[in-house]
């Protein structure tokens, strides 16, 4: 409607669209039960905003207010949705200021990364570069990821990155099971399934065996059955095996 005013005052007007250089949001993602056997008409919606590193204040605040304003609509329609802001330079850094109390806390970063890359859809934006480096390969992250750009595999800037899962610190198994007793109000049975999850890790011999790597191994492979690649189920089958 606004070009075509402008055309009416001007019929010399043309309007030319200014390809941006650079976008303030680079992906989004839903996190956690979306797209899942565990996903039920009482579930909510978690979703990531992964800015651009070093964003000025003044932009992500703008970015927080839209974001609440996406949120207050989405209740007004019965939905529940929560957005975080992440910015992946300070998620690296151990820095979770941008959760709040709806995520899976500030003080257990691996396993919320273990969580994400094990349960992330992607809804727009770049890809992330964790999928790009093998499984049996986790532990050679930056290097594998330096030889892929040498090779001309790779190139900069085509995909977001959170980083190696490495190990997980023992603290975070004490906090994360707190927090899933406290969900447990709400969510008895998947509160359950999931400290069965935390003490499988914090007793199993092989601490690299995390669902995340499995996941991505499994893929890797050539595993395309939804069925045996759902979150849950996978959990599922691994307490299973550890039980």
């Amino acid at each position: 409607a606004a070009t075509d005013a402008a055309k009416k005052q001007n019929r010399q007007f043309r309007y030319r669209k200014r390809a941006l250089r650079a976008y303030d949001i680079e992906s989004i993602f839903f996190i956690g039960s979306t797209g899942t056997v565990a996903y039920t008409d009482r579930s909510d919606f978690d979703i990531w905003l992964c800015h651009r590193p070093h964003m000025a204040t003044d932009r992500r605040a703008d970015l927080q207010r839209k974001a609440a304003a996406v949120q207050a609509w989405a209740q007004s329609l019965d939905l529940e949705v929560h957005f975080f802001l992440m910015d992946v330079n300070r998620f690296r850094d151990g820095e979770l200021d941008a959760l709040s109390q709806e995520s899976s806390g500030s003080t257990q970063r691996h396993l919320l990364l273990d969580e994400f890359y094990r349960t992330s859809v992607l809804v727009a934006g770049k890809p992330l570069l964790w999928w790009m480096i093998p499984a049996e390969r986790e532990e050679l992250y930056y290097p594998t990821c330096d030889q892929l750009v040498r090779n001309n595999l790779l190139r900069d800037g085509e995909f977001i990155d959170f980083g190696p899962l490495s190990e997980i610190p023992a603290g975070e198994f004490v906090s994360a099971a707190l927090w899933q007793i406290y969900k447990g109000i709400d969510s008895p049975y998947k509160s359950v399934l999931k400290i069965q999850l935390l003490e499988s890790y914090a007793d199993g011999a092989d601490i690299s065996d995390t669902l995340s790597r499995r996941y991505k191994q499994a893929v890797w492979q050539g595993a395309l059955h939804l069925d045996e690649l759902d979150p849950y189920v996978m959990m599922c089958n691994k307490v299973e095996e550890y039980l």
